[in-house]
């Protein structure tokens, strides 16, 4: 998306404009409320960026353990416009049942997929393009 990247290192994400450092490495839980459990923690898993080329948008995603009944939190970031050094983030967290581990985030055609190996949840992409609440919809493989 022309001269911004966004890369994932282990200490949290960069974001490069025409090949020079503008933020990071930031860690994906500043990006929520101070103490939200479980995105707004510091986590050991390092981020998963993706680009959406077509919704000229950034994502993205890190995947600690819930907290609430076991499973797998699903922490995503979806940049407000193909800018995401200064158009924000939307801020979505969903919870995967066990067994899920080990996830990742997958842009697949206009769909955005996350596969683990538990299954697949699909994403509802279009409500957040839009900033708005989403859901999931959970496939077993």
């Amino acid at each position: 998306m022309g001269e911004l990247t966004i890369e994932s290192t282990r200490a949290g994400v960069v974001i490069r404009r025409a090949g020079a450092v503008v933020a990071g490495p930031l860690r994906v839980g500043s990006l929520w409320p101070a103490g939200a459990e479980p995105c707004g923690v510091a986590t050991e898993s390092a981020p998963v960026v993706r680009v959406d080329a077509s919704a000229r948008r950034w994502l993205v995603a890190q995947f600690p353990p819930a907290d609430r009944g076991g499973g797998l939190a699903a922490c995503v970031a979806v940049s407000r416009s193909a800018d995401a050094d200064t158009g924000g983030w939307w801020l979505y967290e969903f919870t995967l049942p066990d067994p899920w581990r080990q996830a990742d985030l997958v842009v697949d055609g206009a769909a955005w997929v996350i596969a683990a190996d538990g299954g697949r949840a699909t994403l509802d992409t279009a409500a957040m393009l839009a900033g708005q609440p989403a859901r999931l919809t959970l496939s077993p493989r």
